[in-house]
């Protein structure tokens, strides 16, 4: 690897940056698994279930072999993806309890603030992203633990950089879709597993550890489940007091999904208000959508009028972007 210089990494950088990868992808997803499970397990305990049994719900509908969750089988990508409502027990953990409560960056240049304030250069910034996802400006209710409100959440409706969980813009955490991915397996093997009783109270922070984790300790009661988590997929909706899992919708592409366009009509549109983009030959238009993007202007705007399906495809975006993407396609590229 080289900078735009042609400077490379020393041999201490390459190890320091293996050593970080290290510690920031075990020590952040333990604790968010943990954080998450804990959740869960007081919602079961203390406010009535409703998200925990949504869980056990998607869990149960998607086991398609008895037994084979908690055999740590059949838990493929395909699987995780579908797995929506644990996403949303997940993110909304990371929302209470971000395991990195500071994220810092130094300043590359004089940086003027909305509030006219300067910050010189070579000056280190800092903000919470525990107490800025909490703003009850952006959140409803910001201090309760509610999974449903990232269930077909519309992205346009929050300011930008307000889920800073894993960072913004170009130095998002490139390591998010792994960490969704991993915790959400570890979680469905667990809950498909075991039953599980929270038996201490719920933990406050423990804000003195630099990877913030609950206080400690937490007793939790499991044993065996004694049938498959499949076997407790509710059968009929009409039953008495039966279960009805959220419904999971799919938003539909806008008309004009058969328009065609060139390539060279698709580069003319490549600044701010007018802005297409292509992924997998297809054409979005993203105008609307760049105010919102948490990544800032700039990661769209070097792609208008071009293709970038390797850049959307990335490994700083979470799985839900082409699901989101759909409301801003336009057509598809002309042969």
């Amino acid at each position: 690897f080289n900078y735009k210089d042609g400077t490379k990494l020393t041999d201490d950088e390459v190890t320091g940056m293996l050593i970080a990868a290290l510690f920031a992808g075990q020590h952040t997803s333990n604790i968010t698994t943990t954080w998450t499970a804990l959740f869960l397990l007081e919602d079961k305990r203390n406010h009535g279930g409703v998200h925990y049994e949504n869980v056990i719900q998607e869990l149960a509908a998607l086991e398609a072999s008895p037994g084979e969750f908690a055999r740590g089988e059949g838990i493929t990508s395909t699987v995780l993806s579908q797995e929506k409502n644990m996403y949303g027990a997940v993110k909304e953990s990371i929302r209470m309890h971000p395991p990195l409560i500071m994220l810092m960056r130094r300043v590359m240049k004089d940086l003027t603030t909305v509030d006219g304030i300067t910050i010189p250069k070579g000056h280190r910034v800092m903000v919470s992203n525990a107490v800025a996802q909490r703003s009850a400006d952006v959140f409803d209710d910001p201090d309760t633990w509610n999974p449903a409100r990232w269930t077909n959440f519309d992205i346009t409706k929050l300011p930008k950089y307000s889920f800073i969980g894993f960072g913004a813009g170009l130095h998002t955490c490139m390591g998010e879709p792994f960490a969704f991915m991993q915790i959400r397996t570890i979680l469905t093997v667990l809950f498909s597993m075991y039953e599980m009783e929270l038996t201490t109270p719920f933990p406050e922070a423990n804000y003195e550890a630099m990877v913030v984790p609950p206080k400690g300790p937490n007793m939790v009661k499991y044993k065996l489940r004694g049938k498959p988590i499949s076997s407790l997929a509710v059968k009929k909706d009409t039953e008495k007091n039966a279960f009805v899992p959220e419904p999971i919708v799919i938003v539909d592409a806008p008309e004009g999904e058969d328009n065609e366009f060139t390539l060279e009509e698709i580069a003319k549109h490549n600044r701010k208000g007018d802005l297409w983009i292509i992924v997998k030959d297809r054409v979005f238009d993203v105008s609307n959508y760049l105010d919102v993007h948490q990544g800032g202007d700039n990661a769209i705007l070097k792609w208008g009028g071009a293709d970038a399906t390797d850049a959307v495809a990335g490994p700083q975006h979470p799985t839900t972007v082409p699901t989101l993407l759909e409301r801003y396609c336009i057509g598809k590229v002309k042969k």
